[in-house]
């Protein structure tokens, strides 16, 4: 089934009270709007988003559009959804099938989506939509159905009677429809409704008018839930954070107190991993096997290998790889830097924008000084080296293999391997010139 969706995202989300546009907010640390491109690639090719003036000039947007090569439409007044598709010039489609999704709502998941196409192929329906059992369903639209599992109509809560708002049967929005029906009967769908709007789901009464057969899924009701303010996308995440933490936990992750771990949407962790209470891992994490990740690390666009230990208190910001057996401890931070097998910084260090070789030692208190006030250095460090504590690394350097560094020193230069370098103001002890004196 050939399929072109159309992602509804010109809602101008007032009540978020931000700048920033409604679908531009994060959950699992991306956009989400992004949840939702994600998941329309896994179904179709042909993505179009209808946006407002305001999201489609938003910088992050544009970068969204050029990573994800999708094309893009202005909705210039909000006159309701059936206008808001119209936008995305369904004439010039060429799939048998229009998904309409939303830009607002980033826990739909594949399998809900494929149980449309499933029961749309399996039902030849013009129209298929998913529907769910609300225990509150004030403000959704409501489906009238039939024994058959057929949809007869979808009302929206301002326009039913006291009966039709009894029903618990609610409408997602989100609708797999024909494109011939879509093309033809969007231009019959009046606003002569109580929001005087263009509503997209008159698209159900008007295709059984014309003997169309129409039909619908269940899902889950969290699934459908969208954003109007910041406490709704609170509860998104939360919502998003247990759904994260199950699947890490069904891999095989071990979660010592999973309420308190933040994951980040793209966040992968290899089972037998070990993660203790109060972590956050934001974007672009990748861990694998038996590594531990001890309470208190902030972690983003890393790569860590097999048998890591990190933390407690580590911070890793982004372009970080660890090879395997690495050890990065207590307030150690990490930035562009690469640990080949077995290397450590154990307490207290900086590593920026430098290449650590195999088995070495990163003493308590070493900083790689790799900003000269205007720019950035790269320093290589060999195999087996070992630096001392409190050592001042002044990119860019080389040290080659086997060599050492003494305590205290400020490295300026190359320091050839297996060679002993030691770059610090000799002790000298005055006599008598201490605190007391006679």
């Amino acid at each position: 089934m050939n399929i072109t969706t159309i992602i509804l995202a010109a809602g101008k989300g007032k009540r978020m009270k931000t700048a920033l546009p409604k679908v531009m907010h994060s959950v699992g640390n991306i956009p989400l709007i992004e949840h939702i491109i994600n998941l329309s690639r896994q179904i179709s090719t042909d993505i179009r988003v209808v946006a407002s003036e305001t999201l489609k000039e938003h910088a992050e947007f544009k970068l969204l559009e050029n990573k994800y090569n999708f094309a893009s439409y202005i909705q210039e007044e909000q006159l309701g959804t059936a206008h808001a598709v119209q936008c995305a010039e369904l004439e010039n489609i060429g799939s048998e099938y229009i998904l309409v999704l939303y830009g607002d709502t980033p826990l739909v998941t594949y399998q809900t989506l494929n149980q449309m196409i499933e029961r749309t192929k399996n039902s030849n329906a013009a129209i298929t939509a998913f529907g769910f059992y609300a225990q509150n369903p004030t403000g959704y639209g409501r489906f009238i159905t039939n024994q058959d599992q057929n949809l007869l109509d979808i009302i929206e809560e301002k326009d039913a009677a006291p009966e039709v708002k009894r029903i618990d049967l609610c409408n997602s929005g989100i609708m797999l429809i024909r494109t011939s029906e879509a093309i033809r009967l969007t231009k019959e769908i009046k606003n002569n409704n109580a929001s005087r709007e263009y509503y997209l789901t008159d698209l159900v009464r008007l295709a059984n008018d014309k003997g169309y057969p129409c039909s619908y899924i269940l899902g889950e009701e969290e699934e459908a839930l969208g954003v109007n303010d910041l406490v709704q996308l609170a509860r998104l995440e939360e919502i998003f954070q247990n759904r994260m933490r199950r699947e890490m936990m069904s891999e095989g992750v071990i979660l010592f107190a999973p309420h308190t771990v933040h994951f980040s949407a793209d966040t992968i962790i290899a089972g037998g991993s070990k993660i203790y209470p109060y972590v956050f891992f934001g974007t672009g994490v990748v861990i694998e096997k038996d590594t531990e990740v001890f309470s208190f690390s902030h972690i983003e666009q890393s790569k860590i290998g097999a048998n890591c230990k990190i933390g407690p208190f580590a911070r890793l910001r982004p372009n970080n790889v660890l090879s395997g057996d690495n050890k990065i401890g207590n307030f150690v931070e990490l930035k562009n830097a690469r640990l080949a097998e077995g290397s450590k910084a154990s307490h207290l260090s900086y590593i920026g924008d430098a290449e650590v070789g195999k088995n070495c030692n990163i003493g308590a208190g070493t900083i790689f000084c790799n900003y000269d006030g205007k720019n950035k250095h790269f320093s290589k460090v060999g195999d087996d080296v070992f630096i001392g504590s409190n050592s001042a690394i002044i990119s860019p350097v080389n040290i080659g293999d086997n060599a050492l560094i003494g305590a205290g020193s400020t490295i300026t230069r190359d320091v050839e391997p297996n060679d002993l370098a030691i770059a610090r103001a000799r002790q000298v002890n005055l006599k008598g010139r201490g605190r007391k004196r006679g």
